[in-house]
């Protein structure tokens, strides 16, 4: 990212970028991950797969959303899988 000088802010590490949205996060791709970075260039959330399931984790590694825990998101894919069969 560069500001609108044309200096480097953060630096070049990213395979993919987008603009900062209203709340102050930018979209970014690193080695094959979606997540969210503030304007100092920190990742404060983070798209996991937990069991299946899509979720979205905070900086230290905790589940932000949906607001299940890894156990609750994972007895539920085993349910799912056992209505499926």
């Amino acid at each position: 990212y560069i500001n609108e000088k044309g200096e480097e802010v953060i630096p070049l590490r990213f395979d993919g970028t987008f603009d900062f949205d209203t709340n102050g996060l930018a979209m970014v791709l690193e080695n094959r991950e979606v997540a969210w970075i503030n304007r100092n260039g920190q990742v404060v959330v983070k798209l996991a797969s937990v069991c299946g399931a899509e979720v979205l984790l905070n900086a230290n590694g905790d589940i932000i959303w949906p607001r299940a825990t890894a156990t609750q998101i994972c007895e539920d894919a085993k349910q799912r899988s056992a209505a499926v069969e």
